[in-house]
């Protein structure tokens, strides 16, 4: 019986108390499970899952979502409640497990049976893996219960109960399970526990400064995790004073952001909070911080008034809170002194240079700032939040003409007005229609001005960083992303754009793990985080660790904040497994993509998959001719050459996979890019052409141009390397890259066991 490892989502259902039902009211025992059955067979089928085994009164089901095995567990557990009622426990736990076809192991179903032994009827419990999956799904809502030492599992886990309306939520101390809360411990004789002490304290007074004070005064200087909400606007006149108020919240971040012993959420990822009737606890869980900033702003007249508060959200107490009122003109004093205040109150230094940061003014007229302010709001609704509209584009490019009408200095408008351009080229580039011609005056040119009034003002640094990224002059890329990083360690932007400035190397996938895991602090859920996600995910094909690259690829598609963001997560997992997967899998994720994107992309997995996986060429060819006939200069046509050339249309084969030689020839673009010199190797080698093969083969394994996308496995399955396979020049080359790539895997892991990735 053949087996596969996968990364799924285990659920385990039971009845509880069914023996004793089944003795005292055999026929009512009867009605309940069956009822459990049908429910659980036609939740399981509705949300992408199956049941793995029926255990008589429980249940094992695996799905490929944490957040439709969520979803179905609460469609049960509502059911369940009508008469004859069940009482149905449920837990799930996501982890990388073997699967067959009658059965699931691994460390990840004794996780899930723990979770579900714990779980009281009516009631549906996580692990914090699934948690994660599930935190920003608005229809699912959940409450942690504490962190439990489960049986033969040695770390602590967290738990946390579903609390939609209708699914039971206990009280912690209720709990029992297989297992027990890290702080129930056995009964200890009064005499052995003094003995106990006296030993403890006599060999932490030896060794505390000797061994441990470092790591003490460490934790203690340890980065600061901070969420700074959207301020209330409490002033009179709401309406014409909402920007104002957004202004001073944006301001207030962008401070903090500068100090390097902060963590600070980004602006995208805390929008979603405004007027959010969520606690300051489950908003710091869900952002991974420790601390919230919260606000308000009320304006009348001249007068400014700033309300904050900062909340040890794990303590839940609030550490610091102030009133600042100022004069409208002196507002920039009012937004340095909330800084310095939060600083103090956390126990922080900042720098001398970036107290003279925070001391910048960008502008003396406030009706230039007013208009900067609301372009900035709409900026935010425009960038962050879909679908983008061209009369929001439009607004903020007249709201910051006007501000810069009134005040030429204002380096900020500058910069949004090449910022939310950047945007519009970026959406308009996914469908081919970039004005190259315009970038110039439109990006480089207002960001250069932002930085001869301002030198240390990051935003422009970054933009252009994108701009010569975009030009290939990589030199000057990397210049200002290092500077724009040195400035603002918070800038999500930054963080991002460094990692992916690294990533297509393995010389450098610790660069690029840490400025991409240091984003994904940054904006842990936004429509820009999939961005990250699949970034990863890459990273991780990168070096042929796959369950990590399905992982994140997984989190890209569940996250679900936009459709071109599933998409790609999508594609990416068809990717993944087409290194790795069958052409089921394939398949499926293929035609998962297709229903969110119509492009070409899908029917072209779908097609390798039937012709390299499954072994019918025929399907493939079908498949082919609908993507070469809606795009007949498609870069691929060597596959379709392939497929055509298995079955037995060889003329056809031959002129298809010369015109994709001549295309890769004449791309200038080809040299460098990521699977299109393996295509070409491949190519060359299915030519006959094995001296030209070789040439490209023989790139180092850190090349990623050849050598990326998990190609070291997949070239051992790809049928235009078929030529090359019994040579022996092939195998050593192919062994050694794996070899490599092995030992890149076994450094990223150890860094990352040790927390320092």
């Amino acid at each position: 019986m053949s087996s596969s490892r996968q990364l799924v989502a285990i659920v385990f259902a039971d009845i509880m108390g069914y023996t004793t039902l089944m003795q005292e009211d055999e026929e009512q025992a009867l009605q309940i499970r069956n009822k459990f059955e049908h429910i659980l067979q036609q939740e399981t089928a509705a949300h992408g899952g199956r049941i793995q085994k029926m255990m008589g009164d429980g249940a094992l089901c695996i799905f490929s979502s944490s957040i439709e095995a969520a979803r179905a567990a609460v469609a049960v557990q509502q059911q369940m409640r009508e008469e004859p009622s069940v009482p149905l426990r449920i837990g799930i736990h996501a982890g990388d497990v073997m699967v067959d076809e009658s059965d699931v192991y691994g460390d990840g179903v004794n996780i899930a049976s723990r979770i579900e032994s714990f779980a009281v009827p009516g009631g549906i419990f996580l692990s914090a893996k699934v948690y994660d999956d599930i935190k920003n799904h608005k229809d699912i809502q959940a409450v942690c219960l504490g962190r439990f030492l489960l049986k033969n599992v040695k770390e602590p886990v967290a738990i946390y109960a579903v609390s939609n309306e209708g699914i039971s939520v206990p009280q912690n101390e209720t709990l029992q399970g297989k297992g027990r809360a890290p702080n129930s411990t056995k009964r200890i004789p009064s005499a052995l526990r003094w003995l106990g002490l006296v030993l403890v304290i006599g060999t932490a007074s030896f060794f505390f400064f000797k061994k441990f004070a470092p790591s003490v005064l460490a934790a203690n200087t340890a980065t600061k995790a901070i969420a700074i909400l959207p301020f209330h606007n409490e002033s009179l006149q709401k309406g014409e004073n909402e920007f104002f108020c957004n202004g001073m919240m944006e301001a207030v971040l962008n401070n903090l952001s500068q100090v390097r012993s902060f963590h600070v959420i980004s602006r995208q990822s805390v929008e979603q909070y405004r007027d959010s009737k969520k606690t300051t606890g489950n908003i710091a869980d869900e952002l991974g911080v420790s601390y919230i900033l919260a606000g308000s702003v009320q304006r009348v007249g001249n007068k400014v008034k700033i309300t904050t508060e900062l909340i040890d959200a794990k303590a839940d107490q609030q550490i610091w809170a102030d009133s600042f009122t100022s004069e409208l003109d002196d507002v920039f004093s009012l937004q340095e002194n909330i800084a310095s205040e939060i600083a103090s109150a956390l126990k922080v230094k900042i720098a001398p240079e970036v107290e003279g940061r925070l001391a910048r003014v960008p502008s003396t007229n406030q009706r230039a700032l007013d208009l900067y302010y609301e372009a900035q709001t709409n900026f935010v609704k425009y960038a962050y939040t879909l679908p983008q509209l061209e009369s929001d584009y439009n607004k903020i490019q007249s709201l910051c003409r006007q501000a810069l009408a009134i005040d030429s200095n204002l380096a900020e408008a500058y910069t949004l007005k090449a910022k939310a351009y950047w945007e519009k080229v970026y959406i308009n580039s996914l469908k081919k229609k970039i004005n190259k011609q315009q970038l110039p005056d439109s990006v480089a040119a207002p960001c250069e001005k932002a930085l001869t009034i301002d030198n240390n003002a990051v935003d422009p640094m970054v933009l252009l960083s994108e701009y010569y990224d975009f030009t290939g002059k990589k030199d000057r890329q990397l210049s200002y992303l290092e500077k724009a990083i040195t400035l603002n360690p918070n800038h999500f932007e930054a963080n991002l754009h460094l990692a992916e400035y690294y990533v297509h190397s393995d010389n450098t996938v610790e660069k690029s793990l840490h400025y991409l895991k240091k984003a994904l602090r940054l904006d842990p859920q936004s429509i820009t985080t999939p961005e990250v996600y699949g970034l990863l995910s890459f990273v991780y094909q990168n070096i042929l660790d796959f369950e990590k690259a399905k992982h994140y690829a997984q989190k890209a598609i569940d996250q679900d904040v936009n459709a071109v963001a599933k998409a790609r997560g999508f594609l990416d997992m068809a990717r993944i497994l087409m290194r790795v997967g069958t052409g089921e899998e394939v398949i499926k994720y293929a035609y998962e993509y297709l229903k969110q994107d119509s492009s070409s992309n899908a029917l072209y997995f779908a097609g390798e998959a039937y012709c390299y996986l499954k072994n019918d060429c025929t399907k493939a060819v079908t498949l082919y001719e609908k993507v070469f006939g809606s795009f007949s200069n498609h870069p691929n046509a060597h596959r379709y050459a392939v497929a055509l050339w298995k079955v037995g249309r060889k003329e056809e084969a031959a002129k298809w996979m010369n015109s994709s030689l001549n295309k890769y020839k004449e791309d200038e673009k080809a040299k460098g890019h990521p699977i299109k010199e393996y295509d070409l190797a491949g190519v060359y080698a299915f030519l006959g052409n094995k001296k030209a093969a070789y040439e490209i083969l023989k790139e180092p394994s850190s090349n990623n141009s050849v050598w990326g996308w998990g190609a070291p496995y997949y070239i051992l399955r790809d049928p235009l390397f078929e030529n090359l396979w019994h040579d022996k020049e092939f195998q050593d080359i192919v062994a050694n890259v794996q070899a490599e790539k092995a030992k890149v895997r076994e450094r990223i892991q150890r860094l990352e066991q040790k927390g320092e990735l």
